[in-house]
């Protein structure tokens, strides 16, 4: 990822070298994505980045963009991978990341994507939570919820599943959130049910279900914290979350009832409790607008 005006390292687990990078996939191209040879990508800042992802802007002929690199072991075959690629190119939408090009090199999956996007505030620790926690008010925190709510809204009815909907997904661009991390979505063909466990790739606590990892990642994002920080045991956390359905603390004492309500339709044990993705944005409407009028505060729409 440096170039020799960069002296900044790569996130641990992203040592692949930037310049050894064609975005296009592997073996080909992506049908719908160009082909951007990695000479023409010129790296710049560094916006972010965590363990296995990092965020840079770039220009590209001339053109700001971003580039995303993320790290997975559990990538899906070259032509699941090259199928969701394709359909990912045709999802526009003014809450879903525009994806202009990708690869898949190996485990390293690399976006590039429009411009003006910044990693979403996810969970953090330490004075960098404090931080957080006094920078951006719960009103805004619902309102990024209600625009990527609104993407899976519009997802769905082209019978897109998303299924990795975590918070470093999130990315904010001025005063609204777009989703990205398309990479594992997939075209469902009749119900919106994902395919059973043995096919799915992605994050664990958020591939499944799509309503139940909403509510996870609108949990953290609100709270600030990690959901389940304590497993590193993946078949223990899918007993608690899957077999005991184990759900993170709600707490009337620390956010409003209504918001607690919420995120617990999404979760909820029977599929036929959990509200739509229409619903979901309906409802968040009405909680920013009781809480917009109770504060006295303008309008975050």
């Amino acid at each position: 990822w440096r170039s020799k005006n960069d002296s900044s390292t790569s996130s641990p687990g992203l040592a692949t070298p930037f310049k050894s990078l064609q975005i296009g996939e592997e073996g080909g191209g992506a049908g719908l994505l160009p082909i951007i040879a990695s000479e023409h990508i010129v790296p710049g800042e560094l916006l972010g980045g965590r363990a296995l992802r990092e965020w840079r802007r770039a220009v590209v002929h001339g053109t700001d963009v971003i580039v995303s690199r993320q790290r997975s072991d559990d990538n899906p075959p070259a032509a699941t991978r090259r199928a969701n690629l394709q359909a990912y190119a045709l999802l526009r939408h003014p809450h879903i990341v525009t994806l202009l090009a990708a690869t898949t090199h190996g485990e390293v999956i690399t976006e590039v994507c429009d411009y003006d996007l910044l990693p979403a505030p996810g969970p953090s620790s330490g004075s960098a939570k404090e931080e957080r926690r006094r920078s951006i008010s719960l009103l805004r925190m619902l309102a990024y919820a209600r625009d990527i709510a609104q993407a899976l809204a519009w997802a769905h009815s082209m019978h897109v599943i998303h299924r990795d909907v975590k918070p470093s997904h999130w990315l904010v661009v001025g005063n609204r959130a777009k989703l990205g991390g398309w990479m594992f979505a997939e075209v469902q063909r009749g119900d919106m049910h994902p395919k059973p466990d043995d096919h799915f790739h992605g994050t664990p606590l958020y591939m499944g279900k799509p309503m139940v990892g909403f509510g996870l990642a609108m949990w953290e994002v609100i709270h600030n914290d990690f959901a389940f920080s304590g497993f590193d045991d993946l078949l223990a956390f899918r007993e608690a979350v899957t077999d005991r359905m184990e759900r993170p603390l709600l707490s009337d004492d620390t956010m409003p009832v209504a918001v607690n309500r919420l995120i617990a339709r999404c979760w909820a044990q029977s599929p036929a409790q959990r509200p739509t993705m229409l619903e979901v944005v309906a409802s968040l409407t009405r909680i920013i607008t009781a809480l917009e009028l109770l504060a006295g505060t303008t309008s975050v729409q």
